[in-house]
């Protein structure tokens, strides 16, 4: 089956279950009030064009699909600093310092591989949709106290990176899709993007016991079970991934 049909018929229902998945399962946070102050700059702070466009991008998405979370990442927005760095020591092709020593609500601090000045700017924002999740984890570690483990902050980021997926329009769905197919594609997002599609699909489809169609539906309890398989499977990923078996120390 290839990744063209898998992620027609996943755009189909997602509106469905991710909306779901989003305020049903998302990790339990404390009111965020408005008296809370997260960020008091005024403006961006200076960075490559790329990171400030992929920024924009997230940010217009995330309020245009009314994500739970698209108020806190509009308060945060000047508070993030993206710069190209050094990430071969982390195995990874970005990362955000959970730190207080270096990382405060006043500079969230995010490093991307150079090999990035490479890449589109729609591969960029499916990296920095992770990356901001974990600064959004970092503000309310430091501001509302909640706190998650190593290997839950990195299934809720890959969780929070499937969801940006389909918020993006028709045409960024379609350019994604096209380039994930190649069998010779390198680029580390969409393989990213390729494996996350693939785990809701088999989710899906054992919920459903067998194919989808068109105008599949799921019961409330369909999709409880959609969303445990699915988190199970992206936490199976991480705690047997030996870059993540090493960030957090497995």
């Amino acid at each position: 089956m290839g990744i063209l049909f898998i992620v027609s018929v996943f755009l189909l229902l997602a509106s469905i279950v991710f909306v779901y998945f989003v305020i049903k399962t998302a990790p339990d946070r404390l009111p965020k009030t408005e008296e809370k102050v997260i960020c008091s700059r005024s403006e961006m702070y200076p960075m490559p064009a790329e990171f400030q466009r992929a920024l924009s991008l997230i940010n217009e998405r995330y309020v245009q699909k009314n994500d739970r979370n698209a108020n806190l990442y509009s308060k945060m927005l000047n508070c993030i600093n993206v710069q190209f760095g050094d990430t071969i020591s982390d195995q990874a092709e970005g990362y955000f310092i959970f730190d207080t020593q270096n990382s405060t609500v006043e500079k969230l601090d995010i490093f991307v591989d150079a090999s990035y000045t490479n890449y589109d700017d729609l591969t960029t924002a499916l990296l920095l949709s992770h990356e901001l999740t974990h600064a959004r984890q970092f503000v309310d570690e430091i501001v509302y106290g909640q706190r998650l483990s190593c290997v839950n902050k990195e299934v809720e980021a890959f969780q929070q990176q499937l969801l940006f997926e389909t918020y993006l329009n028709a045409e960024e769905q379609r350019s994604i899709t096209v380039r994930a197919e190649k069998y010779d594609n390198n680029n580390p997002q969409l393989k990213w993007f390729v494996t996350l599609i693939n785990y809701s699909w088999d989710a899906m489809v054992t919920v459903n016991g067998g194919a989808l169609s068109s105008n599949q539906t799921f019961s409330e309890e369909q999709l409880k079970q959609y969303s445990a398989i699915l988190t199970n499977k992206i936490r199976q990923m991480v705690v047997n991934d030996p870059g993540y078996q090493k960030k957090c120390n497995l």
